[in-house]
């Protein structure tokens, strides 16, 4: 009897426990209902039961989480949970730069937009992607050439480029009178070059006179004609340059001139003839040369050097001529500077064996265009430029316009020339009939 019970109380407990997990089965199931999973790697109509794993894809603009690619279902639901979580990116700080949508967090596939600081330009921007912020934060740093005029020098030591806020004194040359600096700014330097002429002193030449504009003093470019004492018809006339007069002559006879290491010959009207000795060479590239006679002076009249040496640079187009000798020995150089506008391809050029090298580049092509420069600016109609005409423009140039008397300016009156283009504006000029 006791058998029979213990028999009956073991088969109710299997039939329990199949009950009980067959319950567990199919009553714990986990749906495929959420917003933020984009595909299961299930088939259809397959539900999904306890312990079991499938594979997930979230949305664009959420990640799964800790990175999972598997999902179980359990009693509490999905593991991981939650199955994908929004992509977020926490603000960026970039150096010499200020966000413009300044904020905390940042949603998928949004921007935050920068703009460079003071003595930086440019502005970019960065997207929030899957893997963080996606972009190039770059700011360049604002620097000045170094700046050159034909009337002043740096006062000091110069560099070749200076940083945003440095500052630059000049002091003016010689037939000049003042001082100035010049400062890098945002946009290149600023300040006012400016010096002013001195004036040149009367002057008194041996065995000449004054035949028109005598004064005490004069300014530049005025100029004075001068007569000879022992002969009338012989004048001349002489310039006040920056403080110092040009092209006085002398009214007595040319003395025959001495050329070292070379012999004259004449001279025949007023002309003579000169070569070198052996072992030399004139500073230009003929074997010979001639030199005239001016009111006492011989012009035209050249040095022997030797043949190892070099004489003076030759012409190098939209170089920024400084003073320099008239011979060069063996290795030495002359460096290049350009013009404005214009960048040097080789720094500098060698006296080698008597001749100057340029690392087989044309003299021509030394100082080449930093960017296209631009034709004179298209004409306005009834209106003129009120900027100085010049055959071509340098990249950066602008020119304003002005409409004639009595017509009114629509809209902007400047252009730019931007590497090659002017830019367009509608620029119009309205006459008096047409007015409001």
């Amino acid at each position: 009897m006791f058998t029979m019970k213990l028999f009956h109380c073991l088969w109710l407990f299997i039939l329990w426990l199949n009950v009980d997990e067959s319950l567990q089965q199919n009553e714990i199931t986990c749906d495929r209902k959420d917003p933020h999973v984009y595909y299961w790697d299930v088939y259809s109509g397959q539900n999904i039961t306890l312990d079991e794993t499938v594979s997930y894809w979230c949305k664009p603009g959420y990640n799964s989480t800790d990175g999972a690619t598997w999902a179980t279902c359990t009693r509490d639901g999905w593991r991981p949970n939650p199955l994908c979580q929004e992509i977020t990116c926490n603000r960026r700080d970039v150096q010499n730069a200020d966000i413009l949508n300044n904020k905390l967090k940042y949603s998928y596939h949004e921007r935050a937009n920068y703009l460079c600081k003071d003595g930086y330009e440019g502005r970019f921007y960065l997207t929030c992607g899957e893997t963080g912020w996606n972009g190039n934060p770059q700011c360049r740093e604002v620097t000045c050439n170094r700046k050159y005029f034909t009337n002043s020098d740096i006062d000091g030591n110069s560099q070749s480029l200076y940083r945003y806020n440095d500052r630059v004194e000049y002091v003016c040359k010689y037939g000049y009178e003042g001082r100035f600096s010049l400062t890098c700014g945002q946009k290149g330097w600023i300040g006012s070059p400016q010096c002013t002429e001195r004036p040149c002193k009367k002057l008194n030449i041996s065995n000449a006179y004054i035949t028109r504009n005598e004064k005490i003093s004069y300014n530049h470019h005025e100029r004075v004609q001068f007569a000879c004492r022992n002969n009338s018809k012989r004048r001349f006339t002489v310039v006040c340059s920056q403080g110092n007069w040009t092209g006085i002559q002398s009214c007595t006879a040319c003395p025959k001139p001495k050329v070292p290491h070379g012999f004259i010959v004449g001279p025949y009207n007023e002309t003579l003839y000169y070569t070198c000795e052996e072992g030399y060479k004139l500073v230009t590239k003929g074997w010979w040369g001639e030199a005239t006679c001016n009111d006492g002076l011989w012009s035209g009249l050249e040095q022997c050097i030797e043949k190892s040496k070099c004489g003076q640079l030759p012409v190098i187009p939209n170089r920024e001529v400084t003073s320099q000798r008239n011979k060069y020995g063996p290795g030495e150089s002359v460096p290049i500077i350009c013009k404005e506008g214009y960048i040097a391809q080789i720094n500098h050029v060698t006296c080698l064996e008597g001749k100057w090298h340029s690392d087989g580049t044309s003299l021509k092509t030394i100082c080449a265009p930093i960017a296209s420069h631009c034709a004179p600016p298209p004409k306005v109609e009834n209106a003129v430029a009120v900027t100085s005409y010049q055959r071509e423009y340098l990249s950066g140039s602008e020119v304003t316009y002005q409409c004639r008397d009595h017509y009114t300016m629509e809209g902007d009156a400047t252009i730019t020339c931007n590497s090659g283009q002017w830019e367009k504006k509608n620029i119009t000029c309205t006459p008096p009939t047409l007015q409001q």
